[in-house]
């Protein structure tokens, strides 16, 4: 990914907690700073991953999505 300059971060229970007690809201940050998310599957029904797709992609990219909170 580097030889792409593509930034990548990896989003999971720990790296979210720690997160938070550093005081960083980790969805806006990988938002702005990172082109590859990789998600473990209990952030997936998260609202900030809720949220960070819809405001990344919109409602209307892939209508499923907006079903992932009950999954």
């Amino acid at each position: 990914m580097k030889a792409f300059k593509l930034e990548a971060r990896a989003i999971n229970a720990v790296t979210k907690m720690t997160a938070e007690k550093e005081g960083v809201n980790i969805w806006r940050q990988v938002q702005v700073q990172v082109s590859v998310l990789l998600v473990s599957p209990e952030m997936l029904s998260t609202p900030g991953f809720e949220n960070l797709l819809l405001n990344s992609w919109g409602a209307g990219f892939r209508p499923m999505f907006l079903q992932i909170g009950y999954m």
